[in-house]
């Protein structure tokens, strides 16, 4: 996987597993209200006291200062939510790049980088990887094992997709995004 977009991604296994990942925690996932639908992801929203927000209030400068030096950005801010994708309602994120025209414009705001927090317990599906914006393409899947983190950086190579056809338990994400300056 080391030629996938440029090699700009990381993947820490298990970063979250042992502070975040128990059945108490699960449980509060899947009583959790939606509060919108977007991209085939179903965004959720958790009590601001849920241990996720307390990893994340802890982690927040570790994982900015990894991006930072990996990267070569400066200054980064982040943003998060956290996402639900069922296969009873048929969801899944095509494939894609997330190099948009505010990044080619390079406006500050753009997201520079995103990441996913795998939430599950057990492993469900992680995010698979495409050379080319052709399914053909296909390299292989990173992440999505219990507490996985998996960021990568945003270009116009980091094709890639989300999503399976067959059946699988409900998918519990933290989506991270990364911006030079406060994402409007």
């Amino acid at each position: 996987m080391n030629n996938w977009n440029n090699n700009d991604y990381i993947l820490l296994k298990g970063y979250a597993s042992h502070e975040i990942l128990n059945l108490e925690n699960y449980k509060h996932l899947r009583s959790s209200h939606l509060v919108d639908v977007h991209e085939g992801l179903m965004v959720m929203s958790l009590s601001e006291q849920h241990t996720i927000h307390e990893f994340m209030e802890a982690h927040t400068t570790k994982i900015l200062n990894m991006i930072e030096t990996k990267f070569n950005f400066k200054n980064l801010y982040l943003r998060y939510n956290t996402n639900l994708m069922q296969y009873k309602h048929n969801h899944g994120i095509p494939l894609h790049n997330d190099w948009f025209e505010d990044n080619e414009n390079n406006q500050s705001h753009a997201i520079v980088a995103r990441g996913v927090l795998s939430l599950n317990p057990t492993y469900i599906f992680g995010t698979d990887m495409y050379s080319l914006k052709y399914t053909e393409s296909y390299i292989g899947e990173l992440g999505g094992h219990p507490g996985d983190l998996f960021i990568f950086k945003c270009s116009p190579d980091s094709y890639h997709a989300a999503g399976k056809t067959t059946p699988h338990d409900d998918r519990y994400t933290l989506n991270l995004f990364f911006s030079q300056e406060p994402i409007p």
